[in-house]
């Protein structure tokens, strides 16, 4: 495991009052083959799945592997309020 990572993020967590357990970025990245977990385009990222700013906690079941496109877009948003930002408005006539 990455030291400096794990710091970071038991620091990140705490911050958020969320619980922390150190996982591995690379068992993570292996386990899903290095694809996105939202498009399936190659991976550099982690996400949490629901946001420590929301309650998420810092583990391993709430981490997928994320491409830089979807993590950015994705940022601190739930799945539920990410969806949304795709909805396509019809026009009104």
């Amino acid at each position: 495991m990455d030291k400096r990572h794990t710091l970071t993020q038991r620091r990140r967590a705490a911050g958020y009052g969320v619980e922390h357990k150190p996982y591995s970025r690379i068992e993570i990245l292996v386990r899903w083959k290095s694809r996105c977990a939202y498009c399936g385009a190659l991976a550099q990222h982690l996400d949490h799945v629901v946001p420590l700013s929301k309650g998420g906690t810092d583990t391993e079941n709430n981490m997928v592997p994320a491409c830089i496109g979807c993590n950015l877009s994705k940022g601190a948003k739930t799945l539920a309020e990410w969806a949304e930002s795709f909805r396509v408005e019809p026009p009104p006539f």
